[in-house]
């Protein structure tokens, strides 16, 4: 199972950085967990040039990153694309976490930047070793 990581936005911020707000912040704290270390990064165009070992194959984990209302519009607006996908959602404001609309991107976990990140390290390393462990039988 390949992992890749999906933000409406390349960077949300230029001169001030707002941590729980950054989609690059969260790539990085995502990326300190092991099982997460090389996964593929997807900005803006989700049809960009991949790796040539590397393809959007149904039931590949994509972590989404909204870092606000109008990102999470985005995504669920594209909600059809990621339907094949293990999603993960992560939220950049706790203000939106009990939304709808949430739901509507069949999320298998939801969870916020300003939250730890064990309870995220086990439900992807569970996820990815049941995936794993699928296609060795």
């Amino acid at each position: 199972m390949n992992v890749f990581f999906y933000s409406p936005k390349a960077a949300e911020c230029k001169h001030k950085c707002l941590y729980y707000t950054c989609p690059q912040r969260c790539l990085s704290t995502l990326r300190a967990i092991p099982v997460l270390r090389d996964m593929v990064a997807l900005y803006d165009n989700l049809h960009c040039v991949l790796p040539f070992n590397i393809s959007l194959r149904s039931g590949d984990l994509m972590i989404l990153f909204a870092a606000g209302w109008h990102d999470l519009e985005e995504l669920v607006a594209m909600q059809d694309f990621f339907e094949s996908f293990r999603v993960i959602l992560i939220l950049g404001d706790r203000e939106i976490i009990n939304d709808s609309k949430c739901h509507q991107l069949g999320p298998r976990f939801v969870t916020t930047m300003d939250t730890t990140m064990p309870e995220l390290e086990t439900v992807v390393t569970r996820m990815v070793s049941v995936s794993t462990a699928g296609c060795s039988e």
